[in-house]
């Protein structure tokens, strides 16, 4: 991995040596939260001190009342900063007429309706998960709700990894956890940047009307590796 952010960082193309910089902030305050034990990388972080809580506000979570037969409630929703960036929502007071073995996660981003099965951990909590989000997608909002299904049965909930980082920055949370949050920050601005600034990329595949190859057009996703880590935000 040092290998690889340190090809970018000394990149002459500024936007490769910006996502560089930024991953390599990054991966120095979660190896400070989360590894304390381990000896620091030897690098200069970005200044992060124009990241404030006012820059993310508008990314602050929201509950949108469901006015159906609710079900189950929403508990806590949550980003968790792991080998990927993902995030989970809890349920509490689930009916006991609920079937959990149909009970699933919806959420919503770009108009696009994705559903996953809801998870149940050793603690017998019920659980949904939006998994491996890519860097370049963190400023996202998500909307949240769960389905018996196909039908909803909780409120609805609007969350975003910016609004970790706003209610992060906003909190009582120790100075490394807020550098943290920081500088996912910046490693997001700088991942949609330089994935912006990638030219289409051609579908090989021929169209069944023509010989030529399809001109729509794709950027990739980052695929860059995130710092290991183990702990949650809220």
């Amino acid at each position: 991995l040092a290998n690889y952010v340190n090809a970018y960082v000394s990149s002459t193309d500024p936007l490769k040596k910006a996502f560089g910089k930024a991953l390599q902030t990054y991966g120095y305050y979660a190896q400070k939260q989360f590894n304390s034990a381990d000896e620091l990388p030897n690098i200069t972080p970005l200044d992060l001190r124009d990241v404030t809580a006012s820059t993310v506000a508008d990314y602050q979570s929201d509950v949108r009342l469901y006015r159906g037969t609710k079900k189950a409630e929403l508990s806590q929703t949550t980003l968790y900063l792991d080998s990927g960036t993902s995030i989970r929502t809890y349920l509490t007071d689930i009916a006991s007429t609920v079937n959990t073995n149909n009970l699933y996660m919806k959420y919503t981003v770009d108009g696009v309706a994705e559903k996953v099965k809801v998870k149940k951990t050793s603690a017998g909590e019920y659980y949904g998960e939006i998994p491996d989000i890519p860097a370049n997608k963190l400023s996202k909002m998500y909307n949240i709700t769960f389905v018996e299904g196909d039908t909803q049965i909780t409120d609805t909930v609007v969350y975003g990894a910016f609004s970790y980082i706003y209610a992060t920055l906003q909190s009582t949370a120790s100075a490394n956890r807020k550098y943290l949050a920081k500088s996912l920050y910046k490693y997001s601005l700088a991942a949609e940047a330089l994935l912006d600034s990638l030219p289409p990329v051609e579908d090989p595949t021929p169209d069944s009307s023509s010989s030529k190859p399809d001109s729509s057009s794709s950027k990739p996703d980052s695929s860059s590796s995130k710092p290991s880590s183990s702990s949650q935000g809220g």
